[in-house]
This record gives C-alpha cells, structure tokens and sequence, in this order.
C-alpha cells in the first residue's frame, strides 16, 4: 500500500495527465498553429508530462535513475498514443500519427537533457 504521504508526489503528475485529457475532451476546431509550431507545442507539453512523472517516481521508488528514466520515457508516450486514440472519438478533433511522433520527441527531453548535463560536467572536470 502507497503511503499517504507519497500520494502527494504523483499529484503533480496525475493533475497534468488530467488537464490534457479534459483539454483533448473540448469538441472545438483547433486554430491551426503555423508550420511547426504545433509540433513544439506537442513535445513540450510531453516533455512536462515526462518530467512530472520521472519527479514521482524519483520521489517514490527505489528504482536506478536510467530505469525511472525509460519508464517515464514509455509511460509518457503511452499517454501521448492513448490521447491521440481519445481524440479520434471527439467530434472536430483527430488522431494524428506525426503528433504522436512529437509526443515521444517530447518525452526524450528528459534522457537529452541529462545527457547534456553529463557532458558538461565531464568536460569541466578535464
């Protein structure tokens, strides 16, 4: 059983999963973003989604960080290919395979942007 007091780190993430499901939920056109834009918007929203989880499960699990990482990574664009199916079923929105693709782009960020962090310290140490 979850203790009461590690509920408290997944509220984060499971308020977020929500607000995109209430948002995909909206049966209105979507103005139309110009080229691209729409896409950054897609893996910045999954990057928040990503790092919200990887926060929880840090704070919960005993998990490695590269296991917390992939999990994240996958639980992430699950969600993304899981409100891509939702939307296929609201009247005025689709399912969009290339917003999927940037759902996982976006989910990446994470595990890129330790990379980077990796690379920085390894070079300041030199």
């Amino acid at each position: 059983m979850i203790r009461r007091n590690k509920i408290v780190y997944w509220l984060p993430a499971l308020a977020y999963m929500a607000a995109i499901f209430t948002i995909s939920s909206f049966s209105l056109k979507v103005p139309q973003l110009k080229t691209g834009l729409d896409k950054i918007v897609h893996m910045a929203e999954y990057a928040i989604l990503s790092f919200l989880l990887l926060y929880s499960f840090l704070k919960t699990t005993r998990m490695s960080r590269s296991k917390i990482e992939i999990t994240a990574i996958i639980l992430t664009t699950l969600y993304g290919i899981s409100d891509e199916i939702h939307q296929y079923f609201v009247p005025l929105r689709e399912c969009d395979l290339m917003d999927i693709l940037f759902d996982a782009l976006g989910s990446f960020w994470i595990y890129l942007a330790r990379l980077g962090k990796n690379n920085l310290n390894i070079k300041n140490k030199k």
